[in-house]
């Protein structure tokens, strides 16, 4: 009997021991990009790439692409990630997100380089802060809060959802260009502050909601085109609002006291209506 016990407690040792190798440790840690082999272009989940030993960075670490390389180089997120906080840092870098979820938890800095987002999703409680290039292709989705003072692509036949309760894409200077399509939608909040909206604008679609801070220099065009929209603030020189209702019923919802130091544009079809209340 004793020896079927100490077999037993054994036997348990091993499969903790097992569980140790298998699993990622809990303890967080930040992770920095580099080199493999003389090459920094890689997957983000290569291990090797990654320093400290232990990567690649997991739910609780947090991840850095800072290396300069002398060159341009990628990397590529390979499967869906959730992790505590993000920075990219080198303007030698290209971070892809392409056709997969990205999750960060946790601050982002975009410093310097490119994050292409390709029919890929950028989600997590974290917001972003981008003084970068962020460049979107694809149907795409952006559903974190989000500070531009950089650059922003939507490129041709490219759409980028911007979406959720209690996000906010703020617009703070920079430029937000618009080739695509931007779609603010399902209580997500479009902030605009400053720069430049160029191309299309952002397109108010089903339940967004556009605030233009007092003061705002922000230039550019916001359209409406469905329902349960709201507007607050005063629309500011070089700013338009197209309330266009071709396709529908298209709904402005305003506060009370709203001064219209720009252009507010009102258009219908006989398949649809424009409404300003």
């Amino acid at each position: 009997m004793t020896q079927v016990v100490a077999s037993l407690r054994h036997l348990a040792g091993c499969v903790i021991v097992a569980l140790a190798v298998v699993l990622p440790s809990a303890r967080a840690a930040d992770f920095f990009w580099q080199d493999s082999g003389g090459d920094f272009n890689g997957l983000f989940t290569e291990a090797l790439h990654w320093t400290p030993g232990g990567g690649p960075p997991f739910t609780t670490d947090t991840a850095t692409i800072d290396a300069l390389a002398g060159g341009s180089y990628t990397v590529t997120l390979n499967a869906n990630r959730t992790i505590a906080g993000f920075t990219l840092d080198s303007a030698d870098a290209t971070f892809l997100v392409d056709g997969i979820t990205f999750t960060v938890n946790g601050s982002s800095l975009l410093n310097s380089g490119t994050v292409s987002l390709s029919g890929g999703t950028w989600a997590g409680t974290g917001s972003v802060s981008n003084q970068a290039t962020f460049e979107v292709d694809g149907n795409s989705s952006l559903l974190s809060s989000f500070n531009n003072q950089g650059l922003v692509n939507v490129n041709a036949a490219s759409i980028l959802n911007f979406s959720g309760a209690g996000r906010t894409f703020t617009q703070t200077s920079g430029t937000l260009d618009v080739t695509g399509a931007l779609s603010v939608l399902s209580d997500g909040t479009f902030q605009w502050d400053g720069g430049a909206l160029t191309g299309n604008g952002v397109t108010l679609a089903g339940g967004g909601h556009l605030s233009i801070g007092a003061g705002s220099t922000g230039t550019g065009t916001v359209t409406v085109n469905s329902i349960n929209n709201t507007l607050a603030g005063d629309i500011q020189s070089g700013q338009t609002v197209v309330i266009q209702g071709t396709a529908g019923p298209s709904e402005l919802e305003v506060d009370s006291n709203v001064t219209n130091n720009g252009t507010l544009e009102m258009t219908s079809t006989s398949s649809g209506n424009a409404t300003l209340q």
